[in-house]
């Protein structure tokens, strides 16, 4: 059982860094944002894609992993039960979700973003217009996203405090 623990743990800390991403992802996006038609900041439109990028490998990597052996190794719980366990299907199927919603769509936006900025991240000339439409799609999903993972938090808090009752 010491094994479920270090999932459980494992499960925490990735949830803990995919939820750090939120403030920050809110603070940035809109300081980007403001910045349209102006003297674009293109480092920090790449810090912003990079944050976004590495909080969502380790945050989804994680959890993944985690979610997976905790529910191999717990005797009760199962892969889309739906007979038992809602808040365990609800959260698997948000997290399936959010993996269909990286693949489909965020990594490709961030891609694009990416290739848009160009290698010289200290020109300072405005973004074009595509390249700011594409921006304000992949923030959008970017927040979409992060009420998905605040709702599968919630989930998983409740069921905790509510099975100690």
């Amino acid at each position: 059982m010491l094994a479920y623990q270090y999932f459980l743990v494992l499960h925490i800390v990735s949830a803990v860094v995919w939820l750090g991403m939120i403030p920050a992802e809110f603070i940035l996006s809109k300081y980007i944002l403001n910045s349209e038609g102006k003297n674009s900041n293109r480092e920090l439109t790449a810090v912003w894609l990079k944050l976004l990028n590495l909080s969502g490998m380790l945050g989804l990597t994680g959890i993944l992993i985690s979610g997976i052996g905790m529910v191999y190794l717990h005797p009760v719980f199962g892969f889309f039960r739906f007979s038992a366990d809602h808040w365990l299907v609800s959260k698997q199927i948000i997290t399936l979700a959010l993996i269909v919603l990286t693949g489909v769509y965020f990594i490709p936006l961030g891609k694009k973003t990416r290739l848009a900025l160009g290698a010289d991240l200290t020109n300072n000339t405005p973004l074009a217009n595509e390249v700011f439409a594409t921006i304000k799609k992949l923030s959008g999903l970017a927040k979409i996203m992060a009420g998905l993972l605040i709702i599968n938090f919630i989930f998983g808090i409740l069921h905790s405090i509510l099975s100690l009752f």
